[in-house]
């Protein structure tokens, strides 16, 4: 059994204690063969093949393969936006905590991991040395998916003239400036 423990404050100071099963998703720990998905939940670490260019990983689905050029990040969010896969529209650049849920065997750089970057907290100052991934010349996206020319990704989260990206050679999480070629892979909800 796991257990969540919370103060609450305000008027009067109270305690919440939370049980549930370990494993079972939202904020508890995902199992060996679970992930955790950009939305707390987890899932079964299984793509699902939706289309030609498309697989369904947990609640979104990705394109694959990747664009074919590299872009610079105003170019990679209007191919997205703009993007009509095998018929279907609603495409969009992955925030940064998309992007760390493809993330495989690192656990710092995947999704709830150590890593203070997440949608959350985009500015410079949340980059840590946990930040920094794994082994370099790994590959860290789920087995069955593509890769691009190069490993660095981007994602949508941006602070003025940088992006946030993440370099599959390694996990790691880099502040890049837009104006840089990155991989670009598209993504939609699975709803």
């Amino acid at each position: 059994m796991c257990l969540t423990i919370r103060w609450l404050l305000g008027a009067t100071i109270a305690l919440s204690i939370t049980t549930f099963a370990c494993g079972s998703g939202g904020s508890k720990n995902c199992t060996k063969t679970e992930f955790r998905g950009s939305n707390g939940k987890c899932y079964a670490d299984k793509l699902q093949q939706v289309s030609k260019h498309a697989f369904k990983l947990g609640n979104l689905i990705w394109q694959d393969p990747p664009a074919s050029d590299d872009m610079a990040f105003d170019e990679a969010v209007n191919y997205c936006q703009d993007l009509t896969l095998d018929g279907t529209k609603g495409w969009h650049l992955p925030t940064i905590d998309e992007l760390r849920s493809l993330i495989r065997n690192c656990p710092d750089t995947a999704f709830g991991g150590n890593c203070g970057v997440t949608v959350k907290c985009t500015a410079d100052t949340c980059k840590d040395d946990t930040c920094k991934g794994c082994d370099d010349d790994g590959n860290y996206l789920p087995s069955n998916l593509h890769d691009g020319d190069d490993t660095e990704y981007w994602s949508s989260s941006s602070v003025s003239d940088k992006a946030w990206a993440v370099d599959f050679d390694d996990a790691s999480i880099e502040y890049k400036a837009k104006d840089k070629s990155l991989d670009v892979r598209c993504v939609r909800p699975a709803d």
